[in-house]
């Protein structure tokens, strides 16, 4: 029986780390690098600048550049709803398209 369905004590808790750093999640990051990349896409299609974007979208510039750059590796869909807003699409018209078909 695997340990999912038993009622093992799970001994290892404590986070992995790499050079002192919490490892995290391989999904999270990738999920949030398809994430960068559609932003700065449809920045580029509609030609405007991250600040143009933020300001459409009712976010602090340094809001969506802690996006860009990737401190914040998982931005919430309330946040993602405004960057939306901000380009006048639907969440859906966001998330459409091959980068977040699953391969």
């Amino acid at each position: 029986m695997n340990s999912f369905f038993s009622m093992e004590k799970i001994t290892d808790t404590k986070p992995q780390t790499y050079r002192g750093r919490v490892k995290t999640d391989p999904y999270i990051e990738e999920t949030g690098e398809r994430i960068i990349k559609r932003i700065l896409y449809l920045c580029k299609v509609r030609k405007i600048n991250i600040n143009t974007l933020a300001i459409r979208a009712g976010l602090t510039p340094s809001t969506l550049k802690s996006i860009i750059y990737g401190k914040s590796k998982n931005p919430g869909i309330v946040t993602l709803r405004h960057i939306c807003d901000g380009f006048n699409i639907s969440l859906e018209e966001f998330f459409h398209g091959l980068l977040f078909k699953d391969r």
